[in-house]
């Protein structure tokens, strides 16, 4: 499809400068979807970032609801940094070194982590319905899997909130 057509169909033309740069990356196999699900993913977000327009937002979204990834932490992502902002008392905006740094304690289920703040989001404008929506079409993981969290981390769900919010509350001290 050339540039006027995706014009016409309500495309920037950056974004058109996007899609064909994808397509011509996957057509020349400069990126390989079946070689991708292989990397690790540090090496997979080097890979996807690679693709014009596509920075760590986009390839954590690819890492985790495409490739299914357990322990993603997006921290470029607005509403998990929101959500962060809010249980951990931070002024806003929080720096992705903030927001990494704290999902360091997550490690390995850090997607599951960030799945949970997604769902606890209705201030930030990530709904419950919204999630449930992804939830539905298989792009996040369901209400159960989330409801493994605290048993993953070795607790009960109300120790892992006490925790989270105790945790806030140093945080806002110091």
């Amino acid at each position: 499809m050339d540039a006027q057509a995706l014009r016409q169909i309500g495309l920037s033309r950056a974004k058109g400068v996007y899609l064909h740069d994808l397509a011509a990356r996957l057509k020349d196999r400069r990126l390989d979807l079946e070689r991708l699900r292989t990397l690790d993913d540090d090496a997979a977000r080097n890979e996807l970032t690679q693709v014009k327009g596509v920075g760590r937002f986009t390839a954590d979204g690819v890492l985790m609801l495409a490739l299914r990834r357990q322990d993603v932490w997006p921290a470029a992502d607005l509403a998990l940094r929101r959500a962060v902002e809010r249980v951990w008392g931070l002024d806003a905006p929080a720096s992705l070194a903030q927001v990494d740094a704290l999902g360091e304690r997550f490690r390995p289920w850090r997607t599951l982590a960030a799945a949970y703040l997604y769902r606890t989001s209705s201030k930030i404008g990530t709904t419950p319905a919204r999630v449930s929506s992804w939830e539905n079409r298989g792009v996040m993981p369901s209400g159960k899997y989330l409801a493994r969290l605290p048993k993953a981390l070795g607790v009960t769900a109300d120790e892992l909130l006490r925790a989270i919010d105790a945790d806030g509350k140093r945080t806002r001290e110091t």
